[in-house]
């Protein structure tokens, strides 16, 4: 009787260190950081954790459209980055999920139209509500383009998806929808 403690206790010992250890390192990858947190994690365990909170860097590793192969993953990217304060770069997720899953337009247009409150409330040039009323009406062309905060619809010329981003500031992006034209 007096063993049964000592073996739930190392069950769940043994559950938690694999649980912190598993998310710990998908954490890691995510933030692009060292070796030296994952040698900390494995011999100090959930107690790392504590101190990567505490110290890890802002700033998640960039990723390409491409690597979005459905709409929650990039929904959910847009959220992070809004709620980080890079209302920019959420925004330019959500015009590309809006090219891509049209089936989300009500949520995104949501979540933009929350984006220009917050940078109104910042003091920066909401004009993207340029951008999302081309983004709508983008079901009608095959591409549009997108420069810092201005949306603008180019002919139809090719029918493949594209988005390049060059620079941090302004974001220049291209993208093109799958759909034919009506």
């Amino acid at each position: 009787m007096e063993a049964v403690p000592v073996v739930l206790f190392l069950i769940v010992f043994a559950a938690v260190f694999t649980g912190s250890v598993a998310w710990g390192v998908k954490e890691f990858q995510s933030r692009d950081v060292g070796a030296g947190w994952l040698l900390l994690l494995w011999l100090f365990g959930p107690v790392t954790l504590f101190a990567w909170f505490a110290l890890r860097p802002k700033r998640l590793v960039d990723r390409t459209l491409d690597d979005y192969t459905n709409a929650d993953d990039q929904l959910a990217a847009a959220a992070r980055l809004e709620s980080l304060g890079e209302l920019q770069a959420a925004q330019h997720l959500l015009a590309d999920a809006a090219a891509r899953w049209p089936e989300h337009d009500t949520y995104i247009s949501n979540m933009m139209t929350e984006i220009d409150r917050k940078l109104e409330l910042q003091g920066a040039d909401p004009s993207w509500n340029t951008a999302s009323s081309a983004i709508n009406d983008s079901r009608h062309c095959d591409q549009l383009r997108i420069t810092g905060n201005r949306a603008v619809r180019l002919s139809p010329a090719s029918r493949f998806y594209k988005w390049r981003i060059k620079s941090p500031s302004p974001v220049t992006a291209t993208f093109f929808q799958f759909r034919e034209t009506s």
